[in-house]
């Protein structure tokens, strides 16, 4: 895909996903671990002897998991957390903690905005909720993820950093040094206990790394199953990744796209994953091939008759455009009796129910214009109109389908109304109303012919 294209593709596919809850107490003298009453509630802390906790003062923080018994209830795993000791060697700050491990059903999701950012679940269903947990069962999955040793040392190995000396903290050791809680002032102690210094804030703090930690180690459970491991680590292809004939129709048409492996069922774990791309597509039915056709033809006419209007320029042989006519009324002679309430604005809307219709005129001649060497022009005329000399031809059809529409300002020439001639039959409100001059015309007019050019 090149870098101007844009990845438009939505995948979900419905997984297992990890998820974990963890409860810290507030350091105290004793540790307390919180225990876990039926599924996933969790209940009264109860206080536990941690035989491996070391009383050695030292400058640096310490974390160990601890494996809890039976009546904690449904936990996965223990741990706890040591602060640096002060600097009088005197004591530090010990928190203990109950986290619960499981699987959930979920939409894994992803669209064009994170397509190669990540995956995102969705539609988590909590209610169905891995593994089971039954009240009379008490085997060391139930209701939870057993989390063994040699599993949690995978988890958190330890790593080397020139900036801690010697110590060799495990990977959530350096993660909750990163996170400021390494540090030893002389009132260390005092400041985990104190409720006003945000001591809640640093419990909460461990709960989430703690939490994350664990979360991302089930999410890599069993991902070395994904790759043939056969050759150098960086060449590893996907393994029982073998694409059948037609692989991109396939999915296209949502049918198999790939070979089932050739092992025992049972040790496989099927991921339906849909993918969604958005576009254009034309289906080969009745209803599109009308549609095109129809569409395909206009596209045709219109074509046609651009280019037949840039070879002829001519916009058309009629007066379909509100430009024509405008160019048409100021050809044509003012209707005082007709018009006579279109000074200001329109007054009445009986202008709007005015008949006119299109003629030809002879024009006076014209010498200095080569233009209009016929002598004739077109003119709008209306048909009840007092000022007309017109006499209509047997020949003549009325063009009833033209209305004017158009208003004509007072302010129009000539200034002076002293100018404007007297006509028979005009009123005093018409006078008043328009100021427009009515050029006497004792011209013949005839209809307008097609394929001829006036002036």
């Amino acid at each position: 895909m090149s870098p101007d294209q844009v990845d438009d593709r939505i995948i979900s596919a419905n997984a297992r996903s990890g998820i974990t809850v963890v409860r810290c107490e507030s350091p105290q003298e004793l540790l307390h671990f919180p225990s876990i009453d039926g599924r996933f509630h969790f209940a009264n802390s109860l206080p536990l002897a941690v035989h491996s906790l070391n009383n050695t003062a030292v400058d640096h923080l310490r974390f160990q998991w601890v494996h809890l018994p039976a009546e904690f209830g449904a936990a996965s795993i223990g741990g706890v957390f040591e602060t640096p000791w002060d600097s009088n060697k005197a004591s530090r700050v010990v928190v203990s903690c109950t986290a619960q491990a499981g699987w959930v059903p979920t939409t894994v999701f992803t669209d064009r905005y994170t397509f190669w950012t990540g995956w995102y679940p969705w539609n988590i269903q909590y209610g169905d909720r891995t593994p089971a947990w039954s009240a009379t069962s008490q085997a060391a999955s139930n209701g939870r993820i057993s989390l063994g040793d040699d599993w949690l040392n995978l988890l958190t190995p330890p790593t080397t950093s020139p900036d801690v000396g010697s110590w060799r903290p495990s990977t959530i050791e350096s993660i909750l040094l990163n996170a400021g809680l390494g540090s030893s002032p002389n009132a260390i102690t005092a400041d985990w206990l104190d409720q006003r210094s945000g001591s809640q804030d640093k419990v909460a703090l461990v709960e989430a790394i703690i939490c994350s930690v664990i979360v991302d180690g089930l999410s890599r459970t069993g991902r070395y199953r994904v790759f043939n491991t056969s050759g150098a680590s960086s060449q590893w292809p996907l393994a029982n990744y073998n694409l059948l004939p037609d692989f991109e129709k396939r999915i296209l048409r949502n049918k198999l796209a790939l070979e089932i492996p050739a092992v025992n069922p049972e040790n496989l774990s099927t991921i339906e994953a849909s993918m969604q791309i958005s576009g254009f597509s034309f289906k080969g039915s009745l209803a599109a091939y009308l549609a095109m056709t129809v569409l395909l033809t206009h596209l045709l006419m219109a074509t046609v008759h651009v280019i037949y209007v840039i070879r002829s320029s001519r916009t058309s042989r009629s007066w379909g455009s509100v430009a024509e006519l405008i160019a048409l009324s100021h050809t044509s002679q003012p209707a005082f009796d007709i018009l006579a309430n279109t000074s200001g604005g329109i007054e009445s809307r009986k202008t709007f129910l005015q008949m006119a219709k299109i003629r030809v005129r002879n024009t006076p001649n014209l010498s200095n214009h080569t233009y209009h060497a016929h002598h004739e022009h077109v003119e709008l005329l209306f048909e009840n109109s007092a000022f007309t000399n017109h006499q209509r031809n047997a020949s003549e059809h009325e063009l009833d389908e033209l209305h004017n529409e158009l208003s004509r300002h007072a302010a129009t020439w000539p200034l002076n109304i002293a100018e404007i001639p007297t006509y028979t039959g005009l009123d005093s409100c018409s006078m008043s109303t328009s100021v427009e001059r009515l050029a006497d015309n004792e011209e013949a007019m005839d209809i307008v012919q097609p394929r001829r050019q006036y002036g």
